[in-house]
This record gives C-alpha cells, structure tokens and sequence, in this order.
C-alpha cells in the first residue's frame, strides 16, 4: 500500500459513513411515514407488519453505523498520528487539507497562498515521509 493510499483510506471510510447516515434519514422517513386508508368509516395506518420490519432494519443500520464510526474513530487516529508525525509545517498542513478535509490541490494552493505546482511538489515530499502503522 502507498502513502497516498494510506491516508486515502480516511476519506472512503467517511464516505461509506456518509451513504449509511442517508440510508438511515430515508429509513426514518418511511418509518414515521403516516400514509392512511379509508377502510369502512375509520382511518388505519400503515400494516402493522411492515412497520415492524422497517424498525428492525432501522435498528441493524444504526449497529453497523455505530460498528463503522468506531472503526472510523481508530482510522481517523491512525491518518492523523502519521499526518503529525511530518515535522514539515507546510508539508503536514497539505497532507490535512488533502487527506482529512479532501481539498483538491487547487483549493490546497489558494487557501496557503502556494501556486499549484508548489502545492503538488510539497505534497510529494510529505509522502515521503508519512510513517504507516
């Protein structure tokens, strides 16, 4: 595994977060749902079956959300431990802006005031030096 896709890891790892979190937003959505039916001078909510199956695929997702933000949280150390351990000041701050917020190398050189080309040569350097665990 290269550097880069060392620390790239943290950024798949909060997108896979990301699609989790909107699949439990649309889960709750149809849970709380209330969509009624006429039936013989009453009014009746969803089929008491269904309901009871999308709470349980409501409860499974939020045990593999909270299974994944803890692998997350170790991952997350993991990046940032080796991002700090760069003694390089300009050379961490890219490597952050990179692989933790997930600026591109255009964003990198307007927010530190570097050209892009000088963004892309510190950036390799700090690769360089990145220590994976």
């Amino acid at each position: 595994m290269t550097a880069k896709e060392y620390l790239s890891r943290y950024l798949v790892a909060k997108r896979e977060i990301d699609i989790l979190l909107d699949q439990r937003q649309q889960l709750w959505e149809m849970m709380t749902k209330v969509t009624p039916t006429l039936q013989a001078d009453r009014v009746q909510g969803g089929k008491p079956g269904k309901t009871e199956e999308i709470r349980a695929m409501y409860s499974d997702l939020e045990n593999e959300i909270f299974e994944r933000y803890k692998k997350m949280a170790d991952l997350m150390l993991e990046v940032k431990h080796a991002i700090y351990g760069v003694q390089n000041d300009a050379q961490r701050r890219v490597l952050e802006y990179r692989y933790i917020n997930g600026m591109t190398f255009e964003k990198i050189a307007v927010k530190t005031d570097y050209s892009w080309r000088q963004v892309c040569r510190i950036h390799g350097k700090a690769l360089q030096k990145i220590k994976m665990s």
